[in-house]
């Protein structure tokens, strides 16, 4: 919470404060949030105005009445997500829990809805909505599809010829016995007019070439090949 509301200040462990806000003697005063009596307070709050969320304040919800800002999207995840935690709670009272808690658990578990989402226009709002999302996201570079489709065809093409280059190098130190790191350059058709240039290494020779940046240990397990170290690794 902010400094302007009166609560702790956080610590440079966290980035927000503990607190919330209860209210005692007509005083709002800020209470630590770890509480362990936080959840059972909310409900005994709730009970007490008499809630019933699924069979009014969620119906409302659902209709566009409450919440009149909120879109199609927003009301059909929260309907789906909220049967699944109902479910999964549940699910997890029955099968973790005695019978003996199981009856006094029950009371604190979401109630599934008497209702669907067939019985609101949202769901089916929220598909089309997507929907149109998605063809007018695409539609912009439709005018762009053959030249894409062109760029993408060259660049798999020269991924392929540079693949073929790195595997003959493999081959060339692994049947010469060639002492790495391996210098090999590749060059493009004389059309595109482009040259690279490439180091090969294993493991050993990269570390033993760079033994500024590791341990002792990690060198000398590498110039002795063993543990991880043993086999001579892919190239």
């Amino acid at each position: 919470m902010p400094s302007g509301a009166g609560t702790e200040e956080p610590n440079s462990s966290r980035r927000l404060t503990d607190s919330y806000f209860k209210l005692i003697n007509d005083e709002w005063q800020p209470e630590i949030i770890g509480d362990k009596f936080l959840p059972f307070e909310v409900y005994k709050a709730g009970k007490k105005v008499n809630w019933s969320l699924t069979e009014t304040h969620m119906y409302e919800y659902f209709k566009g009445t409450i919440f009149v800002n909120h879109s199609d999207d927003q009301r059909s995840k929260f309907l789906r997500y909220y049967k699944s935690c109902s479910y999964n709670a549940e699910k997890w009272i029955k099968t973790k829990l005695s019978e003996e808690n199981q009856e006094y658990f029950e009371q604190f578990a979401l109630p599934l809805p008497t209702y669907d989402s067939r019985d609101f226009g949202f769901t089916k709002a929220a598909r089309e909505q997507a929907r149109n999302t998605r063809k007018s996201e695409t539609d912009a570079i439709v005018d762009f599809l053959p030249q894409i489709r062109a760029e993408g065809h060259f660049r798999w093409n020269q991924i392929c010829r540079l693949r073929k280059r790195y595997l003959k190098a493999c081959e060339e130190v692994k049947n010469n016995d060639l002492e790495l790191p391996f210098n090999f350059e590749y060059n493009e058709p004389e059309r595109i007019g482009e040259r690279f240039f490439f180091r090969l290494w294993d493991r050993p020779s990269f570390l033993s070439h760079h033994e500024d940046q590791f341990s002792q240990r990690a060198i000398k397990i590498a110039n002795s090949r063993t543990l991880t170290y043993s086999q001579l690794t892919d190239l």
